[in-house]
């Protein structure tokens, strides 16, 4: 039986977007969920913590997509009249309790079976405590690089964050090159 907050979120009306990212109309989630189609805005939070270890949530069981499966440190979808950033610090809060700076780090389309998103992905620095929604997330910690090799294509991870962890290699932004330079990352990349 679903809750009514669970029964709020699957009402929520989120941002469809054109393949620019561009605003183009509203729809509720739960029909992007179901249409491939319907190509609308995620945002993605990717905490590390000054020993350059990342934060990583283990979605529900009770999750339509993916249940049970390790996933970014934060994922949600952008409101109608709502910018990413805004999203992203609006679902820091909510699913972990928390907020930080913000940096953004890239941008993708990503296609699964269930949906089409427009997913645009910051980075933020945070040593905890974190205090996660029951409902969205069944455990979190922190993962070494070390860690998270080791587990890549095992059937632990969502496809999404694997790919994600592409992306993080390439640290096109630079931010992941800032924060190992400062805080003594070893290793000859910032990340995995």
């Amino acid at each position: 039986m679903k809750s009514e907050s669970q029964g709020e979120r699957d009402d929520e009306l989120v941002q469809l977007v054109d393949v620019e990212g561009r605003p183009t109309g509203v729809a509720p989630r739960t029909e992007c969920h179901r249409n491939r189609s319907m190509l609308h805005a995620a945002v993605h939070v990717l905490v590390f913590n000054r020993a350059g270890e990342i934060f990583l949530q283990r979605r529900s069981p009770d999750k339509e997509i993916q249940p049970g499966l390790w996933d970014s440190s934060v994922g949600g979808h952008v409101r109608p009249d709502e910018r990413p950033e805004e999203a992203a610090i609006r679902e820091m809060r909510e699913e972990l309790g928390v907020t930080a700076d913000l940096h953004f780090s890239h941008e993708y389309i990503w296609w699964s079976q269930q949906e089409t998103e427009y997913v645009r992905t910051y980075l933020a620095l945070h040593e905890g405590p974190f205090v996660h929604d029951p409902w969205e997330i069944a455990e979190a910690k922190f993962w070494t690089r070390e860690e998270i090799s080791r587990d890549m294509g095992t059937g632990v991870f969502t496809p999404n964050f694997e790919l994600e962890v592409e992306w993080l290699r390439c640290d096109l932004s630079g931010v992941l090159r800032r924060w190992a330079k400062f805080y003594g990352w070893k290793g000859e990349r910032p990340f995995i």
